[in-house]
Formats: structure tokens, sequence, C-alpha cells
């Protein structure tokens, strides 16, 4: 096997390996009424209504996977997924309503897919069973801003960031975790080195006065702190003397 063929072999056993729908089907187990997620059961005949809802680049292959898994206990369904171009084939399943939002983004189209997820949710009884299949790109595909915060300066915020390449981890991002300036886009394993260098009493000192930011990201300069002799503080005096002293006193 050549190099190109080894190449294009992994490729495709990569995108197998994280192919939604086979994931789903392969930890989503349906046994009779019983429904099996990892090892927790659910007794679907004890359920009302049986409601998807989905959002994220993986949106459309997790819910029509486990839309078929549910089959004739599926009530019904709502995905939230790219705008057409911008992902692979989407099987439409009649159960399930589909709505394309702006990724990486998010725009007017996310916020009306934000509503429309709530309003499915809010149909949902006490005695009715939600699953909810999420993936990466959630957070841009549905925004609905807090009161007081405008989705320009949603998108604002979600801009810097991902310009800067802050992950999206579980946390939301704000104006205090994106870096402003430049100077503050540090890899951070350079940063982790700026913060642990030695320890000697030289390195102390010029850290000392300094913010934990200031001293993370090494932005602020330190007053230089000068150790000073006995001899230094005497040769120092020598200069200064009025032209004609002696050095010894009279």
């Amino acid at each position: 096997m050549g190099l190109f063929e080894a190449a294009q072999t992994i490729s495709e056993a990569a995108f197998w390996a994280v192919e939604p729908g086979r994931l789903v089907k392969a930890n989503v187990l349906r046994d009779g009424d019983g429904l099996k997620i990892l090892g927790e059961r659910f007794e679907l005949a004890s359920f009302d209504h049986v409601w998807i809802i989905a959002f994220g680049k993986a949106a459309a292959g997790m819910a029509e996977a486990l839309a078929d898994v549910l089959d004739d206990r599926l009530t019904a369904g709502v995905v939230v997924i790219p705008r057409a171009g911008t992902q692979g084939d989407v099987t439409r399943d009649y159960r399930l309503q589909y709505f394309e939002a702006a990724h990486p983004l998010p725009d007017e189209r996310s916020v009306e897919a934000a509503r429309r997820v709530m309003d499915a949710a809010a149909k949902a009884g006490a005695n009715d069973l939600v699953l909810a299949c999420v993936s990466g790109g959630g957070s841009s595909l549905l925004c609905l801003p807090a009161e007081g915060v405008t989705l320009d300066e949603k998108r604002a915020v979600t801009g810097g960031c991902s310009g800067r390449g802050r992950a999206s981890g579980n946390s939301t991002p704000s104006a205090s975790t994106c870096p402003r300036s430049r100077a503050d886009v540090w890899p951070w394993p350079r940063r982790r080195r700026a913060s642990s260098t030695s320890s000697s009493p030289t390195s102390t000192a010029t850290t000392r006065g300094r913010s934990p930011r200031d001293r993370l990201i090494g932005t602020a300069r330190p007053t230089p702190t000068h150790a000073t002799s006995s001899s230094a503080t005497d040769s120092g005096a020598a200069r200064r003397r009025p032209s004609g002293a002696s050095s010894s006193g009279a």
C-alpha cells in the first residue's frame, strides 16, 4: 500500500469512527418498549410522549438515527442544523422539524431557532421523555441573548474569541475571558512558562507587586530592583563628593 492509499484509508476510518448515526445506534438500543442508553434503561410505555431536540453540526445524523431507533414511539422532534451547503446530505424524517441557522457566528436565524427549541421543550409534560442531541456548533446555531445583551454584542464577543483560538468548552465566552489586545494572545504553554520561571530571589523581586494577569502574560514592566552592597554605596558617595575633597576626610 502506497503513502496516498494509506492516508486515504486512515481518513476513511476516522470519518467512520465518528459518524453520528452509527454512534447513536451503537449506544442507544431498543428492546420492545425498553430503550437502553449507555446501560440506562427507560420504559417507553411509561411516558405519554417522546420528543427529540437536536442541534449542532451533527444534529441531523444523530436525530434521524434516534428517530429510527424509537420508531413508532417517537412523537415529534426539532432539529437545528447549519444552513444548506455547510454540511453533508440530510435525510429528512417527516416526524422531525428542521431549522437552518448560522455557523460559526449566530444571526437572526439562530435566535429564531432558539425560540423554536424553547417552544418545543415547553410542550413536554411532566410525564414526557425529551431526548437531547447536542454536538459542536450548537452555541452558534442556537443563540438567544440574555436581557440587556444584543445579538451584535454576542456576535462580536463570539467572533473575537473564535478568532483568537478560544475553545468552546463548558463555559460561555465573555468579555472577561476573551483577549482584547495582541499582547494577550499567547499560546497557553508559553503562558505557563512565563508564570513558572525560576524561583530565584531576583525573579521573585521582579514580579512582586504585579497583578496575577500581568505576571501570567508578561505585559507589565516591573520596576527594576537593585541589590546594593556597602562597596557600591561607598563608590557612589565618592563620586558625589565635591571636587577637591579627600576620600579619607580631614
